[in-house]
């Protein structure tokens, strides 16, 4: 369910109904011969009205009063306008009552009214309060209608948080809808309806969250609770209705009369019409129907309806709409029991444009100054002299029953415009400022008036810091240059490759530029999430720009990269914005700060340093981490066990290998590491297969002396074997079999390699593969020959010489 409101908010809604229906008897009073002189002084204007209908309506409007203000908004509207209405209960499609239609004629007038009428079956409260849906269709409605050009705006009264997933809701109307209604200038003018509802419902803040929406958008806030009359009110909402349509449609609000307390009398009151006055609605608004309420106009004679005028009366108001009304005093006289107030909406032949702040540039920076500019015509043509003119700037949001800030600026004459120059403080809220301009005769009864809405903003600061780490300006900063070499390899826009050039360049950059630390400040303090863009030019060369790299290194910390290839005096323009709740994503104006640039050679010391840590550091370090890497994908012996000869179980000769070995080849073993005899080197597969080579090097001691089964040198790439020889005085030969580990096959890290010689092993003799698993002999002590081997272990006699074996020692090399 939406929330829950007090029941003075039926009264409220009447009273808003009311105001409502005084503007719609103003337009009903204007025949169609007058429509002219009733048509907004514009070139039109797109509505779109969002109207709640959840259940808690049933109680706190049960007579549907909020229909009815719909209506009278429809009737003061004229050609050019055109007026959407949405139901905000179930969140479907059909809560669209109606799309935008142009209120031209009486008939379509009539037609939208009775369209609301039928499809809100009597505006009877039913569902919830799916809010971001109706906005989301507003939006929708808005972008077809304005296509052409014309202005648009939405009206949202609601008594509630949206519900239901409430959560959910805010966060796609905050995220999504309202930078749709923001980016394409349509302001959602918010009605908060009820008693006051500062606090939190459903954990979400029901007036902070509707004063974000209208603030964001450049919207008026209203709270039902805080207007004329400090409470819920029906007398709040006529001025909350005046201000709208005087702001959206192009009016000027006349002469008011505060509220007034009858207490079974009469009382009357005077307004002050001016000269030129083209057309006057006079809007009664009472809170008791009973209060019967009359206008004389300057001659005293009553106001009644004929032509050129046209009356309207409800139970809450009094509407009186008179074209070509003479200047002079007008009473209003009220009698009975009550309280009543009195607006009026004018129009003139006298016109006021607003010139500055433009439409282009609605956001400005608290505290700093801005210019407000008007020009005045009179029929088309420009007046210089005898009107006072002033600016009146006030606050829009919420403030929670405070007096909003406001300021009052008497506009001077310069040439043909009237123009002064306001500063709004820096402690002043955040938001939406309504700047409306008038002109009178004196120095009040305005005869025209424009206005319009800007936003108010905080815009952070930036600012360069020199060595010292203080604010300065000019800020001088010194681009090294260094050799088209050293350019090509690390003056490129990859993060990868700067990473790089750290080493080689001390940290300076390759190409030439400069990095400038700075820093974000509001109120000389650090301002954190603050976004900062910025372009450069030189000083003496108007028109250039040069684009900057603002890279935000911690709260309140900037770095500034400032590419130059040529010396000299940089002007940087910086624009910033604050944190959403500040800015709403927007930027202020810019900022200017300076930079000297100071180009010099890199120093034959940074050179050599860059020409060095390039050419040889770097491709030592990448040979290092190449081999690393590669060598832990291959194989490795390690993983196998080797029966060796003298040891009483499998051996890891890898072990024994030295730390470049293990780390740089690691799958290669040294043949001293394992043989104790340099020059040889061996790996094994996955097969099990053993590949040996001769040390590449020529000083290896010993690499000549290998040669395997076939009497062939080793050669210098790994070659597969079975034997190899070690070519001494003292032979040595080796044979390679399967592990013990694994019968018949290899370990789990490939085969294994042993010793072996005509010398008996451990058992008594040499053995052959077998079930078993190999054994291995080894050297004897002397050199090895051709004879008959010693028999031993459970063969019962030698084992078969290999068919690929010498029949003798080969001869040494």
């Amino acid at each position: 369910m939406a929330s829950r409101v007090s029941s003075s908010y039926s009264v409220s809604i009447c009273i808003w109904l009311a105001a409502t229906l005084l503007g719609l008897a103003a337009v009903t009073a204007r025949m169609p011969a007058h429509a002219a002189s009733v048509t907004p002084s514009g070139n039109g204007h797109v509505t779109i009205i969002i109207l709640d209908m959840s259940g808690s309506m049933g109680k706190n409007d049960s007579n549907g009063i909020r229909c009815s203000a719909a209506n009278a908004y429809i009737d003061l509207s004229g050609p050019g306008d055109f007026i959407g209405v949405i139901d905000l209960d179930t969140g479907v499609s059909n809560d669209v009552i109606s799309p935008p239609v142009e209120m031209a004629t009486q008939q379509e007038r009539a037609g939208l009214k009775a369209t609301i009428q039928s499809k809100t079956q009597g505006c009877k409260p039913d569902g919830d309060t799916p809010t971001a849906q109706a906005l989301s269709d507003a939006a929708t409605m808005l972008k077809s209608a304005t296509s052409g050009g014309l202005p648009g705006s939405a009206i949202l009264l609601t008594d509630g948080i949206p519900y239901p997933d409430a959560s959910r809701q805010v966060a796609t109307i905050t995220n999504t809808v309202v930078p749709v209604f923001k980016n394409a200038g349509w302001p959602i003018d918010v009605i908060a309806l009820g008693s006051d509802k500062s606090g939190s419902e459903n954990g979400i803040d029901f007036h902070a969250f509707l004063n974000g929406v209208a603030s964001a958008t450049s919207g008026n806030f209203y709270d039902d609770g805080h207007g004329v009359v400090n409470s819920a009110n029906p007398l709040n909402i006529g001025a909350f209705f005046v201000d709208i349509f005087a702001k959206r449609v192009g009016r000027t609000p006349g002469p008011t009369i505060p509220p007034s307390t009858l207490s079974g009398g009469t009382e009357s009151r005077n307004l002050v019409i001016p000269n030129l006055v083209d057309h006057l609605d006079v809007i009664v608004v009472k809170d008791q129907p009973a209060m019967q309420v009359s206008l004389l106009d300057a001659n005293n004679r009553p106001v009644t309806a004929g032509p050129g005028v046209l009356t309207s009366t409800d139970p809450h108001y009094a509407i009186f709409s008179v074209d070509s009304p003479q200047a002079g005093f007008w009473t209003v006289t009220a009698s009975g029991s009550g309280t009543f107030l009195v607006d009026t909406l004018i129009t003139s032949s006298l016109q006021i444009a607003i010139v500055q702040p433009s439409s282009d540039a609605p956001v400005h920076p608290l505290g700093a100054p801005f210019t407000i500019a008007a020009q005045l015509t009179h029929h088309g043509a420009v007046v210089t002299n005898g009107y006072y003119v002033q600016a009146t700037i006030t606050y829009n949001g919420n403030t929670e029953g405070k007096t909003p800030y406001q300021q009052v600026i008497p506009l001077k004459l310069s040439g043909d415009t009237y123009s002064a120059t306001s500063t709004i403080p820096q402690n002043e809220p955040t938001g939406t400022y309504n700047l409306e301009i008038d002109a009178s005769q004196t120095s009040g009864n305005p005869l025209a008036s424009a206005q319009t809405s800007l936003r108010l903003d905080l815009f952070p600061a930036p600012v360069l810091l020199n060595a010292q780490h203080v604010a300065a300006d000019p800020v001088a900063a010194r681009v090294v240059q260094f050799d088209p070499v050293m350019v090509w390899l690390y003056g490129r826009q990859n993060g990868f490759i700067q990473w790089l050039s750290n080493g080689p360049l001390a940290g300076a950059p390759a190409a030439p530029s400069a990095s400038i630390p700075g820093a974000v400040e509001l109120n000389g303090a650090a301002y954190c999430g603050a976004n900062v863009k910025g372009t450069a030019h030189p000083v003496h060369n108007e028109g250039a720009t040069t684009p900057i790299a603002v890279k935000n290194s911690g709260c309140g910390n900037i770095t500034v990269t400032f590419p130059s290839s040529t010396a000299g005096t940089y002007e940087i323009d910086f624009q910033t914005s604050g944190t959403y709740k500040d800015s709403y994503g927007d930027f202020g104006p810019p900022v200017a700060r300076h930079a000297i640039i100071t180009i010099v050679p890199a120093t034959p010391l940074q050179e050599l340093r860059a020409w060095l840590w390039t050419f040889l550091l770097y491709p030592l370090e990448i040979f290092v981490l190449g081999s690393f890497l590669r060598s832990r994908f291959l194989n490795s012996p390690a993983k196998a066990s080797y029966a060796i000869k003298g040891q009483p179980g499998p051996g890891k000769p890898l072990a024994q290998r030295s730390l470049y070995w293990w780390v740089m080849q690691k799958n290669i073993v040294p043949s001293e590491s394992h043989f104790r005899k340099s020059g040889m080197a061996l790996k094994v597969d996955e097969t099990g297969t053993v590949y040996a080579r001769r040390a590449r090097w020529p000083w290896i001691p010993g690499r000549n002396q290998w040669a395997d089964e076939r009497n062939r040198p080793l050669a210098k790439e790994f070659q597969p074997v079975q034997e190899v020889y070690y070519q001494t005085p003292q032979n040595a030969h080796y044979i390679f079999t399967p592990s013990r580990q694994t019968p018949g096959r290899p370990g789990p890290g490939g085969g294994g390699f042993g010793p072996s010689s005509r010398s008996s092993g451990p058992s008594g003799g040499p053995k052959g593969p077998g079930p078993g698993g190999p054994k291995f002999s080894g050297p004897s002590g002397g050199p090895k020959g051709p004879g008959p081997r010693s028999s031993g272990g459970k063969s019962g006699g030698p084992p078969p010489r290999s068919p690929r074996r010498p029949a003798g020692p080969p001869p040494r090399r």
